[in-house]
């Protein structure tokens, strides 16, 4: 296969993972962080099998993987370091943003979810930004054009008339907010993945894949202890606030405890768990299969930035279903955003080289 296909693999598994965390975040009023990392949890819950599987199936797999390990976590190297505690945790903050975004974007202000997340690969521009800085990649011409195109993108695809007949609520506006805290964070969490495959040549794809999930759920667990432990009843008791039932939601999830803010309507009471561990294994298969074959579609590419284009894809599809499914419609200014964000997305491969 080529770094086309395990682009186009990458775009669909992130289009299905989509649509799953805005059931759960935004149908079911799950927290979205709760919700990623209830997702990674099982993501690991699958590793440890399969490490135990290949142990006695194929033995020499198991210990090229073990070795891509140890090599990732070496703390004698103080990049391995960085890149791990820059890796995973920013993933996930930008995971749950866009998450949150999406469901206020839809609940405050009926916008179509799939604009939060074209507004997230901004974080392609200041990726390349970061890349430059540090590998010194020159940037060419032809760059700024995209960088430019991808700007008034951004702009376009913020700009909607459901924001504008109500400038007075603050509110709809936070969607904004978590969308560009997100780009921040996917600038950051994307570098490490870079930077190991350049340091480590022949490492399996799906090794980085792990390495990031183990990030998102350390950020799960260092988020639950920080969430029982504040007083706070403003970040608890807050709807719109990222934390908000975060610990509740996330027992819900795991260990179906009784919620004690809302009902689930949807599902039958006596097969909820089976309905809960049934879209958790898929998650977990979307999530190894998507973050795998971005790492490999980067690994066969000229560059990652190449591959990038196809796996952003992926919003295009997801906002276009949510048009012709679900009816979440798309303004005259998304439209254009979105054929805007895919010719500025087409001069990224010369981004980074």
């Amino acid at each position: 296969m080529n770094w086309i296909e395990y682009g186009l693999i990458c775009a669909l598994g992130y289009f299905f993972i989509g649509l799953i965390s805005f059931k759960f975040v935004t149908q079911l009023d799950i927290n979205s962080l709760a919700f990623n990392t209830a997702q990674h949890f099982t993501c690991l819950f699958f590793a440890v099998v399969g490490f135990i599987i290949l142990y006695f199936l194929n033995k020499r797999l198991y210990n090229k993987l073990k070795n891509d390990i140890l090599s990732i976590f070496d703390f004698n190297k103080i990049k391995n370091i960085l890149g791990i505690l820059f890796f995973g945790i920013p993933i996930a903050i930008a995971n749950a943003c866009i998450y949150q975004s999406q469901k206020l974007a839809t609940e405050k202000s009926n916008i179509n979810p799939g604009i939060p997340s074209a507004i997230g690969q901004f974080y392609l521009v200041s990726q390349t930004i970061i890349v430059y800085l540090i590998y010194n990649i020159k940037i060419k011409p032809i760059n700024f054009i995209g960088i430019l195109l991808f700007i008034l993108s951004v702009f376009l695809l913020s700009y909607s008339s459901s924001i504008k007949e109500s400038f007075t609520i603050q509110e709809n506006y936070l969607w904004l907010f978590y969308s560009f805290i997100a780009i921040i964070c996917y600038s950051i969490g994307t570098f490490p993945p870079f930077m190991f495959q350049r340091l480590y040549k022949n490492i399996n794809p799906i090794i980085i894949a792990l390495v990031q999930f183990i990030g998102e759920a350390t950020a799960g667990v260092i988020l639950s202890v920080y969430y029982h432990l504040n007083k706070d009843t403003y970040i608890k008791n807050n709807k719109n606030n990222i934390l908000h039932n975060y610990n509740e939601d996330l027992k819900y999830i795991l260990f179906n405890t009784e919620k004690k803010t809302f009902v689930v309507s949807d599902i039958i009471n006596n097969y909820e768990r089976y309905y809960i561990i049934g879209y958790l294994i898929i998650l977990a298969i979307l999530s190894y299969i998507s973050v795998t074959s971005q790492y490999k579609s980067w690994s066969l590419a000229s560059s990652p930035g190449l591959a990038n284009t196809i796996q952003a894809l992926y919003v295009i599809f997801f906002a276009l279903y949510k048009a012709i499914i679900s009816g979440i419609t798309l303004s005259k200014y998304g439209i254009f955003g979105l054929i805007t964000t895919i010719f500025s997305i087409y001069f990224f491969p010369y981004l980074i080289g």
